[in-house]
């Protein structure tokens, strides 16, 4: 679906370039962390097994990436989102939570030779017994799930990794088809609905790209509920709600999207 706000000026296809090039710095820093976590992995895998691409299956997957970056600026100077889409977190904190991300992807090796999907900590445990049965397990072995703050604080880095430093742009393919089937609104009378929140760093990319919008970010983790709020304390309009996306509370047509 293509979607034109305006016709780029010369200063904006200028900026694209550099645009591009910090999109692609990002994603070969997520993607180095990719490999080495792999390399990690194989380390204490007790049988042989690759969850990295082959090499010719890498090489498509750069191409690809280098054109979806290139959409994904080419929708910022068009005026789909802004600028601040992208604006990066601070390098120190980035830094800090790598070792983290890489000690965690040790455990989560350990326990895929295992097998083992329902191990939690003490915190994590005292969620359980008030959620659905499907959701008590370590989704993708990742440490305690959804159900812990040290898994919400890894949770954002953990998928940048795990999608090659693709993620954020992949998750804001849902705007153009926002903007285009709300003729290019910016928000102003619009109830939105997110199903599944998470962290909130879609819910950032909606409110930045219709910041007059109500948004009602739904999640059924408390931890990284408390995590969105928490990132998100100084938007506007955007309020969180713990329930189960297959129950919600709302009354029908509640929601323009």
């Amino acid at each position: 679906m293509k979607l034109s706000m305006k016709t780029p000026s010369r200063l904006d296809a200028f900026l694209e370039v550099p645009l591009r090039v910090f999109a692609h710095a990002r994603s070969l820093n997520f993607a180095a962390q990719g490999l080495f976590l792999h390399s990690l992995s194989q380390l204490v895998a007790k049988r042989a097994y690759s969850l990295y691409p082959a090499a010719d299956v890498r090489k498509i997957i750069r191409r690809e990436a280098f054109q979806f970056h290139r959409e994904d600026i080419h929708r910022i100077t068009a005026g789909i989102y802004p600028l601040e889409v992208l604006r990066p977190e601070p390098l120190p904190r980035h830094l800090g939570r790598i070792p983290h991300v890489f000690l965690d992807g040790l455990r989560i090796a350990r326990r895929r030779n295992r097998h083992r999907t329902t191990e939690f900590s003490k915190e994590a445990r005292s969620f359980v017994d008030e959620l659905p049965k499907y959701y008590r397990r370590n989704f993708h072995f990742q440490t305690d799930g959804y159900l812990s703050k040290e898994s919400a604080d890894l949770y954002e880095h953990q998928v940048e990794v795990l999608f090659g430093g693709m993620a954020d742009a992949m998750r804001r393919l849902i705007i153009e088809p926002l903007k285009k089937h709300f003729k290019s609104s910016d928000g102003s009378g619009l109830t939105f609905l997110e199903i599944g929140c998470g962290t909130g760093r879609a819910t950032r990319f909606a409110h930045l790209a219709f910041p007059k919008a109500k948004i009602i970010a739904v999640d059924l983790s408390e931890p990284y509920l408390k995590a969105a709020q928490k990132k998100l304390s100084n938007l506007n309009h955007v309020n969180f709600l713990q329930a189960d996306g297959t129950n919600l509370p709302f009354e029908k047509e509640s929601f323009d999207a």
